[in-house]
């Protein structure tokens, strides 16, 4: 009878686990479908949107089975998705829709994953226009000065290195 038991939890569990791992993506990047775009370097195509002044390199474009088109910003590295990624997926949609319908837009890195909302090229421009702003006056050789009001946020600032608060 013990014997039974025994079997029958081992069944349940495995039986569960084959479940849960059935609903999960099995594509790194969580996005099922066939790459249409790929960041390869400097051989890449580069997306331009001239009427917002917006050039990109997305890292992927999926096209999903029901047909929508989703651009993923990928970030190697651990942890939450910062205002920055989230400006440049957006850049990327932007420069990308001059080509092609972008359906939804995702940042992924290791351990988190964000799904951004789009809406129209208008609106997401609205959402970035001062960081663009900003990126052209450094392009110009400006050096942009902008530090966290919150003391936190250093400890875990990427250039803290060569800050020059």
């Amino acid at each position: 009878m013990m014997a039974f038991l025994i079997a029958f939890v081992v069944f349940v569990a495995l039986l569960y686990l084959a479940r849960r791992r059935s609903h999960r993506s099995s594509s790194p990047l969580g996005v099922e479908g066939k790459i249409l775009y790929a960041d390869q370097g400097r051989k890449s195509k580069l997306f331009i949107n001239r009427k917002y002044g917006i050039t990109a390199k997305p890292d992927f474009i999926i096209t999903t089975p029901n047909g929508e088109n989703v651009m993923v910003e990928y970030k190697s590295r651990t942890g939450r998705v910062y205002q920055s990624d989230i400006v440049q997926l957006l850049a990327s949609v932007l420069a990308a829709r001059s080509e092609m319908p972008i359906h939804r837009a995702i940042v992924v890195t290791r351990g988190t994953r964000r799904e951004v909302e789009l809406g129209s090229d208008e609106h997401i421009f609205r959402r970035i226009s001062k960081f663009v702003l900003l990126a052209r006056r450094a392009q110009k050789g400006e050096i942009i000065k902008i530090f966290s009001s919150h003391p936190g946020v250093c400890r875990t600032c990427s250039v803290a290195h060569s800050c020059q608060r």
